[in-house]
């Protein structure tokens, strides 16, 4: 998988990464030549969301006072390039937490993986605002449908940017191509303005002070396709969730 400025060419895809910030800004489709990026905007871009203060902090989200891009980035490395993928660490910082992202890109596999460990030490008092940590992904789908899966179906949802949980994914398409946001234990997701978010951790206060404190392991991938869910988005979310194990 070569690479030029950030530039990788796989059998599926060429993925264009900004290798300040580690954020996919071109992704396009080799089998129909969609780019799913919108013009100037990035896949898998950090941010915080910062939530006004609301007396039931664990069971309800807070009116956003501020949304803030985590801009502190300590280094952009290649700490993989082999004939199987390549992997993008990015190491980052915002207030007392730490962030290391890794970007899994293959050779000959239509998905992209990402695995985000975070040592997350925010917290919320009730009085100021509490930061929530979310991942965007601008996309370029016109007249987009908002699908999400839940326990033995899947339900079409409002893309008016409210919070609503999913279990193993949700799929935005057109119904002649789309984009699924594949999750491992990551539930709240919300779509507005052709931006997908994936909600991570919050800095919840009542009743547990320190919910998420400390070391965090989260996964999630992007899987483009023709069609619409139907296409094989089912069964790439249960890959994730119940990867093959392989034994020798």
């Amino acid at each position: 998988i070569p690479e030029n400025q950030g530039l990788f060419k796989t059998n599926w895809f060429d993925i264009q990464i900004d290798m300040k910030t580690g954020d996919i800004i071109g992704l396009k489709d080799k089998r129909t030549g969609k780019e799913y990026v919108t013009a100037g905007g990035r896949l898998n871009q950090l941010r915080i969301w910062m939530e006004a203060p609301n007396g039931m902090s664990a069971w309800s989200i807070g009116k956003t006072s501020e949304i803030i891009p985590i801009t502190d980035v300590e280094r952009v490395t290649i700490i993989e390039k082999g004939p199987v993928r390549a992997t993008v660490e990015v190491v980052k910082k915002w207030g007392r937490s730490r962030f290391i992202q890794r970007t899994y890109i293959y050779k000959d596999y239509p998905r992209i993986d990402f695995d985000l460990e975070v040592h997350w030490f925010e917290t919320g008092d009730g009085v100021h605002p509490a930061p929530f940590l979310k991942t965007t992904f601008d996309l370029a789908i016109d007249h987009p449908t908002f699908n999400c899966h839940v326990p033995f179906d899947v339900v079409s949802r409002p893309i008016n940017g409210q919070e609503v949980p999913a279990q193993q994914w949700v799929d935005i398409s057109d119904g002649v191509q789309g984009m699924a946001l594949l999750n491992r234990t990551k539930f709240g997701h919300s779509f507005e303005n052709g931006q997908l978010r994936l909600s991570l951790l919050r800095a919840s206060y009542y009743p547990d002070t320190y919910p998420n404190m400390g070391k965090n392991h989260i996964q999630y991938s992007l899987f483009p396709h023709s069609g619409d869910w139907k296409n094989g988005v089912w069964s790439e979310g249960e890959k994730l969730n119940v990867p093959i194990y392989a034994a020798e």
